[in-house]
């Protein structure tokens, strides 16, 4: 692997673009690699606002950050192909300045993901956030005050997951419904729906829970 020189800062989240994968820091930086082992600079996002946060790439040709008090920015300078110099130690894309959005939430964010076309949001305090373009923000109830840091989207339902083994779902990404969840205590910080059409979900002392539908 094969790093911009000097780069040590830590990497909260990833994201595939379809040509680059592309990382964000704590600190904001932002790296991108289009073959997974030479990676360059890119533009950052401001300095502390990116804690804790996370990178998503929706099929509109937006990135998104999400982080700090409820900090979105967006990000639509992105490329169609890798860049045609190997030599140079800057990104060919997200060569533009990042924009930041009017969330309408103060709560930190801890993840985001474009899933069914549409971005959603996830954070502090049950905080939910959705949005079709990156843009223009729409807080959800979600019926739960515990911490959110991931959603997926499987079997026509999204499923947000957070500490003390909230698992929350939904139809249509507007209504949320807290799921019983009586054997998970532990927090859970990752989902995803995959082989045998089965949501995933993983936390705190080797927590692993299954579910084909995302309410059981």
């Amino acid at each position: 692997i094969t790093l911009p020189t000097g780069f040590a800062s830590t990497l909260t989240s990833v994201v595939f673009d379809g040509t680059h994968f592309v990382a964000l820091g704590l600190d904001g930086s932002i790296i991108t690699s289009s073959d997974s082992v030479t990676w360059k600079v890119a533009t950052a996002v401001n300095a502390g606002q990116a804690l804790n946060g996370s990178i998503a790439y929706g099929n509109n040709g937006t990135y998104v950050v999400v982080g700090a008090g409820g900090y979105i920015a967006t990000n639509n300078s992105g490329s169609s192909s890798p860049g045609t110099d190997p030599t140079s130690t800057i990104s060919d894309i997200i060569t533009g300045a990042w924009v930041p959005q009017v969330s309408g939430s103060t709560q930190d964010l801890y993840g985001v993901a474009y899933v069914n076309g549409d971005f959603i949001a996830v954070g502090q305090q049950g905080t939910l956030l959705t949005s079709h373009d990156g843009v223009s923000w729409t807080a959800r109830n979600t019926g739960t005050s515990n911490d959110l840091w991931q959603v997926a989207y499987g079997a026509a339902t999204y499923v947000a997951v957070g500490n003390s083994g909230t698992i929350i779902s939904s139809a249509d990404s507007a209504t949320w419904t807290k799921q019983t969840t009586n054997t998970i205590s532990k927090n859970l910080y990752a989902i995803c729906f995959g082989g045998n059409d089965t949501f995933v979900a993983a936390g705190d002392s080797g927590t692993i829970a299954y579910s084909a539908s995302g309410a059981d």
